[in-house]
């Protein structure tokens, strides 16, 4: 039986899907005040809802081809962050570093003991990469930068860490809750082993 909060997770889906809504969030308060309801899914919710649509809507093998494409556009990234910033160590957190990237958010990259933020956007402009923005966000270590790029599939926010112990940590910088997190090695696995399963 389809539970309130459910029926609120696949009508936000459903809008955001159909491109009503810039994001998630606002896809599932369109959502709630439609049907009148009280209780907000998680995003986690929404999103396996929103798979199975893209899944139908696409056909299977052309989902699996887009979601590929993602995380190799991810991966030609790390292997520039490497080349700009070989002192530095990268990771892939969060649903990035589980194979999951789509449109509903950015895919999230940690930069540890790199070069200032400025200088890394500028690196990655002559490289061939659209010009990014940065922006700061409060953690537990204090105020970090964070640049955003897009550039076509490729949707990113590269978190720029102090090499601290804490930054090498599966957990959130913001929170400390527990999150995936992959090296550059583990994601080219990761992405080998998907490629290998859909061919």
């Amino acid at each position: 039986m389809v539970g309130p909060t459910d029926k609120v997770a696949q009508l936000a889906a459903a809008v955001f899907h159909a491109g009503g809504a810039r994001s998630i969030a606002e896809a599932v308060e369109w959502a709630l005040v439609e049907l009148g309801g009280d209780a907000a899914p998680s995003f986690v919710t929404v999103r396996r809802h929103l798979e199975s649509l893209r899944q139908e809507s696409l056909g299977l093998g052309q989902w699996r081809a887009e979601r590929i494409g993602r995380l190799a556009a991810i991966e030609e990234l790390l292997q520039t962050l490497e080349y700009i910033e070989p002192d530095s160590v990268c990771y892939v957190s969060g649903r990035a570093a589980e194979g999951y990237v789509d449109d509903t958010g950015p895919a999230h990259i940690r930069v540890v003991g790199g070069r200032a933020a400025a200088i890394i956007a500028d690196d990655l402009e002559q490289q061939g990469f659209p010009p990014c923005s940065v922006s700061s966000l409060a953690t537990a270590m204090g105020s970090i930068a964070v640049i955003h790029l897009n550039d076509g599939p490729l949707h990113v926010a590269m978190s720029i860490l102090p090499e601290k112990q804490e930054s090498h940590q599966p957990r959130s910088v913001v929170d400390g809750r527990p999150i995936a997190l992959v090296d550059e090695v583990g994601f080219r696995q990761l992405l080998d082993a998907m490629s290998a399963d859909s061919s």
